[in-house]
Formats: structure tokens, sequence, C-alpha cells
């Protein structure tokens, strides 16, 4: 059987689709590690507004707060950053898998188009042979048969 190059570069298409893939689960992993931790942060900050928030708390603890919360807003701008960065990346990892699937499509609808025309053509050959055969007649079998 001849090198198919094409069922070679379907393998090849495969193989880079399975490692986008990887890497888009890799990249959803890290945005929800990302998204989970700005969101811890912004929990943290809404409990402890809600406690320097209450009339009863004493000054003590209302002032930590404002030191507290100044860190805690460096903080969460940099884990935003990072959930935004994360977010970016998954962006691009996502396009990637649909341009190898689209990649992979392609050859694969190039492979069928080849397998197709590799076959209307044997079956035109088939035809033309079969065209090209002595045609048998009716009449010259019953004439044999009498004489």
């Amino acid at each position: 059987m001849p090198h198919d190059s094409l069922a070679t570069l379907v393998k090849i298409r495969q193989l880079a689709c399975d490692d986008a893939m990887r890497s888009l689960v890799l990249a959803l992993d890290l945005e929800s590690q990302a998204s989970q931790a700005t969101h811890a942060i912004e929990r943290a900050v809404a409990q402890q507004t809600e406690i320097a928030s209450d009339p009863a708390s004493p000054d003590a603890v209302v002032e930590a707060f404002g030191h507290w919360f100044l860190g805690a807003r460096r903080q969460l701008e940099v884990t935003q950053n990072r959930l935004q960065e994360r977010q970016a990346e998954t962006t691009r990892k996502r396009a990637e898998l649909t341009a190898c699937r689209t990649a992979l499509e392609s050859v694969e609808t190039l492979q069928k188009e080849r397998r197709r025309s590799v076959e209307a053509a044997r079956a035109q050959k088939l035809q033309r042979d079969l065209d090209d055969r002595p045609q048998r007649r009716s009449g010259d079998g019953a004439a044999r048969d009498e004489a």
C-alpha cells in the first residue's frame, strides 16, 4: 500500500489537537485557581468590612481594619490582575484548540475528497473496461445452437 501523506498529516493534526486540549485544560485550571484566590480575598474584605462597620466594634478593631484593608486592597488588585491574565491565556488556548480542530477537519475533508476521487476513477475505469468488452448478442447464441 502506498504511503498516504494525508493519513500522516491527520495523525499529526490529531496530536496537535490533543496537545492544545491539554494546554486548555491547564489554562482553565490556572484560571480557576486565580478566580478562587480573588473570591477568597473579596469575601475576606466583605467580612472584615462588616465587622468594622458594626457600631458596637471597638475603635481598635476599626483601626486594625484600616491597616489590614490597605494590604488586602493591594492583594486583591494583584489577584484580579492575575485572574485577568489567566482569563486571557484561557482565551488564547481556546483559539489555539479551535485552530487545531479546523486544520484537522480541513485535512480530513481533503483526505475524504481524495478517496472519493480515487473511487470515482476506479469506477470509471471499470465501466470503460466493461464497455470495451465484446458484447454477446442474444441472437448469436441461438444461431450457434442450431448449427
